[in-house]
């Protein structure tokens, strides 16, 4: 659950300012979606 919602909240940043470099909500997302 807390995932979830930390995933929801990273989305929104990336989808806002996308940083995969900085950012590794990228991986966390994948591993997320796949999981």
């Amino acid at each position: 659950m807390k995932t979830l919602t930390w995933t929801a909240k990273e989305t929104m940043s990336m989808i806002s300012r996308p940083d995969p470099a900085k950012r590794p909500g990228w991986a966390v997302l994948r591993v997320s979606s796949v999981g």
